[in-house]
């Protein structure tokens, strides 16, 4: 008995001893699994994270890019005077005080003939700059010759200014036709913008009060180092999200990440913690299983049975996962196709089963003429090149589709290659949204290269009628016209940047969406949550893109119908209120950032052959009028413009402001040229003289007013709907 009491004694130790130990190493495999399972969990908390900083930093970097955008486009409406004036500006103080006003966010405005600085408005504050070469300065002279040679707009900077604090200045070169028809450097026009004063107007505070750090940097041309010119902090961001901002010959980078790093000291302890508890009670099943043999047989039997439903469910799984898995040999036939792929394809049971992949799932030919044969050949030559592939493939009814597989080489005990087993994904809607993403950019190219052709051409139409004036008109009457046409350009110009901006930004971020999902794609299985949410992206980033440059398009034509009248005095007949809504969406952008109003109300049906041009240009007057003169001391107004039919054939055109009118001794010499109660404002004298002018030489009609102080006034045209002839 004391021997058999001593043998079981020692069983019952090596048990205990081999329980122990078993609860041991469970514990040891449960932890890792466990911290496994943490850290799979903190991951994705990180990239949620790292989702909404990119939101946030992309809205800043969107609006910050915007208005760098609206603040350089002033310098495109300098130039367009500049040629019209042959090199010259008689007003370039009053103009680019309009200007400065009109674009916003811009420090001062310089003109550099041949590349000397010698003018600048405002000069006070800015002397030093005057006579200053950007083209020799050691530190600028680099970019300012880049922005020569490639006759673009650039934007150099941030550097010291010689004025004192730290700046950027968006550079355009100018280029003038001589006698010979061969385009001269004359020189360059030049935006100056105070960095500080451009950040204090985007919403940089908010990422801040969103608990992020960030900082805003770039990479000079030539360097290798980052030039970091703005940050919330001096301390070093850890592992931040990175968006892209184009400017004008280059592009910054604003970096965000957060103040405390992406994981909580927090939640990693409760992860540990937790991780603790689940190794501790499985170590303790481990060890209650090893000391009771039965409930140990048991609970084998209880995981056989589990593990029989695990293969079930993974049968199943296999059946309906929303992924194509594909198993085909060295020879190319098919041996497994899950029920989704069957379904996709169009096939049923086992009529693709022993089938050559070419031929039934794999056209032997793409679109683009690509023989396909080839290429399956080749993936067993080099199966690291096509670990993930990309490539067109075909349904049993003929569709062509295409499809991202993931591929990996089946290889025997030898190591030699047997076949592959292939994980495809339908992206097709994924390349449709490519295709149409490169259409639409073509469209806004083809749109730009419009806009410059029309430009240029009523460029060489209003230079040819100034030449044709009389001399004493010639320059006066040049500057009124050009400084309307060059708020018109402007106007329009800005109008377009914010659809076409919009198109940029939403086609930059689909494309670091599409790189997002490829990486995604190459670092694992992708789930159907992740693809849905893909192409609802790409989705709605075609629609944006459709609807932008659909808006661009649309002020582009009605620019153009205007533009044409207003250069080119041609006659031909119209319909008046199409017209007149023409000139009022072209002067639409004026009321843009105005507290006034412009509203429009015509009789339709009313066709008239008169002379189109000189109507847009009265128009066009007596709205500018009103704007420096009707609505001094008032926060709010409205300008109201009406058409009717009158007998004996012809039309009434009314222009009313409920302005503070006109004082009665004044009023008759309203129409008087160079007669102006804001000289030095930017009043000539000569808008209302050139109006009488047009109504009653050119469109064969009479203008009157009545003004009272007070109660507004309102402009009467009284026009023929068929005009004189006139003489050539």
């Amino acid at each position: 008995m004391s021997l058999q009491a001593s043998g079981f004694d020692d069983r019952a130790d090596r048990g205990r001893r081999w329980a122990v130990l078993g609860a041991a190493f469970s514990f040891i495999v449960a932890g890792l699994l466990a911290a496994l399972g943490a850290y799979s969990i903190e991951r994705d908390r990180r990239q949620q994270s790292e989702i909404q900083a990119r939101q946030m930093a992309s809205a800043v970097a969107h609006d910050l890019g915007e208005r760098l955008d609206r603040s350089l486009s002033a310098s495109n409406a300098l130039i367009a005077v500049l040629r019209q004036g042959g090199g010259q500006i008689d007003d370039f103080s009053t103009l680019a005080k309009e200007l400065i006003n009109l674009f916003g966010g811009i420090t001062a405005l310089q003109l550099a003939p041949g590349g000397t600085i010698s003018r600048v408005e405002p000069l006070p504050g800015n002397e030093r700059v005057i006579g200053f070469s950007p083209l020799k300065d050691p530190i600028q002279g680099p970019e300012t010759r880049l922005v020569i040679e490639s006759r673009r707009l650039g934007l150099t900077g941030p550097f010291e200014l010689r004025q004192g604090g730290v700046g950027v200045i968006g550079r355009n070169p100018v280029f003038l036709k001589g006698k010979d028809g061969e385009e001269t450097f004359w020189g360059l026009v030049q935006v100056l913008i105070r960095v500080p004063d451009l950040l204090v107007a985007t919403p940089l505070n908010s990422l801040e009060e969103a608990g992020y750090q960030y900082e805003l940097w770039r990479i000079p041309p030539g360097a290798k180092q980052r030039q970091v010119f703005a940050r919330s902090s001096d301390q070093p961001l850890l592992d931040p999200v990175e968006v892209k901002i184009p400017v004008p010959n280059g592009e910054w980078v604003l970096s965000v990440g957060p103040e405390r790093g992406w994981y909580g000291r927090g939640s990693l302890l409760l992860d540990a913690a937790a991780s603790l508890l689940i190794a501790s009670l499985v170590a303790l099943a481990a060890y209650l299983s090893l000391r009771q043999p039965q409930l140990l047989r048991h609970e084998v039997a209880l995981r056989t049975r589990e593990l029989q439903a695990s293969e079930e469910k993974y049968r199943e799984l296999v059946d309906s996962a929303a992924s194509i898995l594909l198993k085909w040999d060295n020879h190319g036939k098919v041996l497994f196709l899950n029920e989704y792929g069957q379904n996709f394809f169009g096939f049923h049971g086992d009529e693709i089963i022993g089938r050559s992949v070419v031929g039934t799932i794999v056209p032997p030919f793409e679109s683009d003429g690509r023989d396909l044969s080839e290429l399956m050949a080749d993936i067993f030559q080099r199966p690291e090149a096509y670990a993930i592939n990309l490539n067109e493939n075909i349904k049993k009814n003929g569709e062509r589709v295409w499809v991202s597989w993931h591929n990996r080489v089946v290889r025997n005990a030898a190591g030699q290659a047997i076949g592959m087993f292939s994980v495809g994904v339908d992206v097709t809607e994924r390349r449709q949204a490519e295709i149409a993403l490169q259409a639409a950019n073509q469209r806004y190219e083809q749109l730009n290269a419009e806009l410059e052709a029309r430009v240029v051409e009523r460029t060489r139409q209003l230079e040819s009628e100034i030449q044709e004036r009389r001399a004493t008109e010639k320059v006066l009457a040049r500057n009124e016209r050009m400084a309307a046409l060059g708020s018109l350009v402007a106007g329009v110009a800005h109008e377009i940047n914010t659809p076409i901006g919009n198109a940029l930004m939403v086609a930059t971020t689909a494309r670091q969406h599409i790189k997002d999902f490829e990486a995604a794609l190459a670092a694992g299985p992708l789930s159907r949550s992740r693809l849905d949410a893909f192409v609802v992206s790409m989705r709605d980033s075609g629609a944006m893109l459709e609807r932008n440059l659909h808006r661009a398009a649309d002020l582009i034509h009605n620019f153009k119908q205007v533009a044409v009248d207003q250069t080119s005095d041609r006659r031909r007949s119209f319909d008046l209120a199409t017209t007149l809504e023409e000139i009022r969406m072209t002067l639409e952008p004026l009321f843009k950032y105005l507290p006034y109003r412009l509203e429009l109300a015509a009789e339709a049906g009313l066709t008239m052959d008169s002379y189109p041009g000189g109507l847009g240009q009265i128009v066009v007057n007596l709205v500018e009028n009103a704007l420096q003169h009707a609505f001094v001391g008032q926060a709010d107004g409205c300008i109201r413009i009406g058409a009717r039919s009158l007998a004996d054939g012809q039309v009434e055109i009314r222009f009313v402001d409920d302005g503070v009118g006109i004082p009665p001794e004044i009023l008759p010499r309203i129409f008087d040229p160079f007669f102006t109660t804001r000289l030095g404002q930017g009043g000539s004298g000569l808008g209302l003289s050139i109006v009488l002018n047009l109504a009653q030489r050119l469109l064969g009609g009479e203008l009157t007013v009545d003004s009272e102080v007070g109660r507004g006034t309102a402009f009467t045209l009284t026009l023929p709907r068929q005009a004189p002839i006139q003489e050539s």
